[in-house]
């Protein structure tokens, strides 16, 4: 069954077209794939989809660069955060936040961190 609604709310196959009795939905998602915030809005979106097998998702997603200077090799995680909040203990008290969210997507941020370049 469809929450929030009967099967009669939902698109059905003669109205979606394409032979099945999921709602086709368009999702357009624009992130920056070196955030590691975006990593876990991912993981969090594929999970909802899983939990929605009668929501049949088309995803596109588009570039957006959180910062267009760093150099095309990255940079230390702890120097960016020092070059971006003038103190690079701002951006490691964000880290457990970061790291138990990432944690409970299955994204491994503790170990990779230390000698992470953004």
């Amino acid at each position: 069954s469809v929450p929030f609604g009967s099967k009669g709310d939902a698109m059905t196959s003669s109205e979606n077209g394409n032979g099945t009795n999921k709602v086709q939905i368009q999702i357009n998602i624009i992130s920056d794939t070196m955030c590691p915030w975006c990593w876990v809005g991912k993981r969090n979106m594929e999970a909802a989809l899983q939990l929605a097998p009668y929501i049949d998702a088309k995803v596109e997603w588009w570039p957006f660069f959180l910062d267009k200077n760093l150099p095309e090799d990255g940079k230390p995680v702890r120097d960016y955060y020092r070059d971006n909040y003038g103190n690079p203990s701002v951006g490691e008290n964000m880290m457990p936040g970061l790291i138990a969210a990432g944690r409970r997507v299955g994204l491994d941020f503790e170990t990779t961190f230390s000698e992470l370049a953004i």
